[in-house]
């Protein structure tokens, strides 16, 4: 091979060696910025779903407060009722 062969070969390889490094890198760094885009995503919808836990608990607690009164409700109505039909026949 001649100095001209040998000069032309080394530009050619440097060049696509280049390309080749500059397309990976930038293909990594998208990957990397999707990567972190979904862990942003995942983190989000994990606070979502722990304040959503949490709030789902307090409404269980609500509803089993909201039923011990309803049902202490119902024992006064039948007291009261009780005592209405004792009036009415007294």
């Amino acid at each position: 091979m001649n100095l001209l062969e040998t000069t032309v070969i080394g530009t050619v390889s440097a060049i696509v060696g280049g390309a080749v490094a500059w397309l990976t890198r930038g293909r990594f760094t998208a990957d990397s910025l999707q990567v972190k885009q979904a862990q942003a995503v995942l983190a989000m919808w994990q606070q979502t779903a722990e304040a959503q836990q949490k709030e789902l608990a307090q409404l269980r607690n609500e509803i089993v407060s909201l039923r011990e009164r309803i049902e202490c409700l119902e024992s006064t109505i039948q007291q009261l009722e009780a005592e209405n039909a004792t009036l009415r026949n007294g």
